[in-house]
């Protein structure tokens, strides 16, 4: 395994490094009509992908259950971003002149409301999504390498959008494979969780078997759970068999890393990891 780390880091420098052209960093800070204008162009169609339990869940008390459409629901909700405070953008700022590894990225940044989405960050299109509690906690200089991790992070999911073709090369020699269908039990699709840096699907074999992995609700929160699978058949479908298991039989397989269950989060964790320690 840590030849294929060492891998992941050398294809990831490559990429990242060609992708990087300025020469100094170039910052957007968007407001909340261009932040409103990305989700109506961008988002629209993965929101679809939604069910009710998750809509709810994301919609943080946001969400009308008596209306049926919360594809259009979500789209208004997602769109409640805020405009930036010239002292979060003089931090944000800082933090990215502080480190080498994020200075020759072009960034485009949303302030988005942290009732919503769990309050993660995340990507849509080449913009990175910030929710407004993590700006206001990274006043220290503790915190501000906390933002600095979460910004490489996600900065990695912008290029694995643009680039799969590389990525899955790598993703293939950890021992992930597309698929084109996974069927997983009825309850826990209801309460699927999307992730909008890993809408595709994968499953991953490892000497215990071969899993598929994501997020589901319990309650209205999100945790990470696998299901062992059978397949493929003809179609390059997989069925889930037996009870959800706990990722961390299977973490031992993944660098022994805890909670990473896509392939674009595996990745962008050791990435941004390995850069600041």
């Amino acid at each position: 395994m840590g030849s294929l780390l060492f891998l992941a880091l050398v294809v990831t420098a490559g990429v990242v490094w060609s992708c990087m052209t300025t020469r100094t960093p170039c910052i957007e800070f968007l407001d909340r009509a261009e932040a409103a204008e990305v989700f109506g162009s961008d988002a629209f169609w993965y929101l679809s992908l939604y069910r009710q339990a998750e809509s709810v869940a994301k919609g943080g008390g946001l969400v009308n259950t008596d209306e049926n459409d919360f594809r259009q629901q979500m789209l208004r909700v997602n769109s409640r971003c805020h405009d930036w405070k010239p002292s979060e953008m003089e931090m944000v700022q800082q933090t990215i002149r502080e480190h080498r590894a994020l200075q020759r990225a072009k960034w485009r940044l949303i302030k988005a409301d942290d009732r919503v989405d769990f309050s993660y960050p995340y990507t849509i299109g080449d913009c990175v999504v910030l929710p407004a509690n993590m700006l206001a906690a990274a006043g220290s200089s503790e915190n501000r390498l906390s933002l600095a991790k979460t910004l490489l992070h996600e900065h990695v999911h912008i290029l694995q959008r643009q680039h799969p073709g590389i990525f899955d090369t790598l993703y293939n020699a950890w021992g992930f494979r597309r698929a084109a269908r996974i069927e997983i039990p009825a309850d826990h699709a209801e309460r699927s969780v999307t992730n909008p840096d890993g809408l595709d699907a994968w499953v991953f074999s490892c000497p215990d078997g071969t899993f598929t992995m994501g997020l589901f609700l319990e309650g209205d929160k999100p945790v990470k759970r696998a299901f062992r699978v059978s397949g493929p058949d003809e179609q390059d479908a997989y069925v889930a068999v037996g009870e959800p298991v706990d990722l961390r039989e299977i973490s031992q397989w993944l660098f022994g890393i805890e909670g990473c269950y896509h392939p674009h989060e595996v990745h962008a964790y050791l990435v941004s990891e390995r850069a600041f320690g």
